[in-house]
């Protein structure tokens, strides 16, 4: 019995020692064998292990930092082609007034403005382009300036453009005044009333009327052009003023011909061509006389001079202190002096002369048909030169005889002024 005691004591100190049942074991020995997950949760932050990924779980990479691309600037427009477009078109405008295609001019007019109304009316009648090519055969347009890619650039956000190139268009306001002269002789009486018989004898009237009418330089102005470069000319009601100037758009039906030469004709009415016995009955009758002969004869001095005469010794001249020394005499050089004497030389007058029936009060119109002048812009007078481009001046003596005076010699004073530009030596 002792024995069989003795032996189990022994195992069960044995199983004791196995189970570690008196907790001697070390810290060591328990963290060998604790769960991982155990022991990273007893750790402090500072001491964590990264845990390796598995098979399945790829590694997370760090982004590469992006860089903010350079900002870039839009190509700088091409000016030139710009404004070779602008040309072209321009080109193909005037072209349609020369050839009275009234569809062209139309694709390029604005349907806002009056001429569009005007033309969509005409353009439903008979005779209309012939009258167009009639009238608008001698269009010049200046197809190449230097400056206008320029000027295309610094309009940039603008809604419109005045073109630097010119066109020639003839002087519509003379187309009446030529009819004493052009139709009539001397002592003729202009019938009060008149009206053709028909769109032939209108077209004739027209056409005799309107050859050779000298050609004025004027300006361009058109619209911002689109991405297509499309734009509209916005200058176009002028171009057409030899004819809206008499009718009105309510005046417009298919005989439209017949009612412009009428309206033509109307102030002119019972009046005597070039009469030989006229008199003038104003209160500045005395002086028109002398007025007119000078104007005539494109006599300056003589008008400065008779200037002096209406107003007590008051000499205009005086007045032009970089023009004229104290002795009334042009500070110009030779070779200026013999430009003003040319374009004086060139001035042709034209003289509207017909008076009353009844009393036979004169009137008179006297236009002054000089060269155009740009003392400021070398192409422009080159091309004004080559084309023999015109200004025009005129008085109707219906005012003061110092106003007309006035008139004519500050055309004369211009011309001078114009030389000291034009002409440095």
């Amino acid at each position: 019995m002792k024995k069989k005691l003795g032996l189990f004591a022994m195992m069960m100190i044995l199983g004791l020692a196995a189970c570690g049942g008196d907790g001697s074991e070390t810290t060591g020995d328990r963290e060998e064998n604790m769960p991982a997950k155990k022991v990273e949760a007893t750790m402090a932050p500072e001491d964590a292990v990264t845990e390796t990924p598995t098979a399945t779980e790829a590694p997370t990479a760090t982004p590469e930092p992006t860089a903010t691309p350079e900002p870039t600037e839009a190509p700088e427009p091409d000016y030139e082609a710009m404004a070779r477009n602008i040309e072209a078109k321009l080109t193909i405008y005037f072209d349609a007034w020369k050839n009275g295609d009234i569809e062209t001019i139309l694709s390029m007019t604005k349907p806002e403005d009056e001429l569009y109304e005007y033309l969509t009316i005409l353009k439903e009648y008979e005779n209309i382009e012939r009258l167009l090519q009639m009238v608008y055969a001698d269009i010049i347009f200046q197809d190449y300036s230097e400056a206008l890619a320029d000027r295309v650039k610094y309009s940039n956000g603008k809604s419109s453009i005045l073109v630097t190139n010119k066109v020639a268009m003839p002087y519509s306001y003379l187309i009446a005044d030529r009819i004493p002269s052009t139709l009539y002789q001397p002592g003729d009486i202009i019938e009060e009333g008149f009206r053709p018989a028909d769109d032939e004898e209108a077209l004739e009237i027209i056409s005799k009327l309107v050859k050779d009418l000298p050609l004025e330089a004027r300006n361009i102005k058109i619209s911002m052009p689109d991405a297509e470069g499309n734009f509209y000319v916005l200058e176009g009601e002028r171009y057409f003023d030899f004819f809206a100037n008499e009718l009105n758009t309510y005046e417009l039906d298919e005989e439209y011909l017949l009612s412009y030469v009428e309206e033509l004709f109307d102030p002119l009415g019972d009046k005597i061509v070039a009469a030989e016995d006229s008199v003038y009955t104003d209160y500045s009758a005395e002086h028109w006389p002398k007025i007119i002969e000078l104007f005539l004869h494109k006599d300056f001095d003589g008008m400065f001079e008779y200037y002096t005469v209406l107003f007590d010794g008051s000499d205009l001249r005086t007045y032009e202190f970089a023009l004229y020394d104290e002795n009334k005499e042009l500070l110009l050089t030779d070779a200026q002096l013999a430009f003003l004497n040319d374009f004086v030389d060139k001035i042709e007058v034209f003289h509207c002369d017909i008076a009353r029936v009844g009393n036979k009060e004169q009137l008179d119109t006297i236009y002054y048909i000089c060269p155009a002048v740009d003392s400021l812009d070398e192409e422009v007078q080159a091309w004004y030169t080559e084309n023999d481009i015109k200004e025009v001046t005129y008085e109707s003596f219906s005012r003061f005889p110092s106003d007309a005076i006035t008139r004519m010699t500050d055309l004369y004073m211009s011309a001078a002024t114009d030389a000291k530009r034009i002409i440095k030596e």
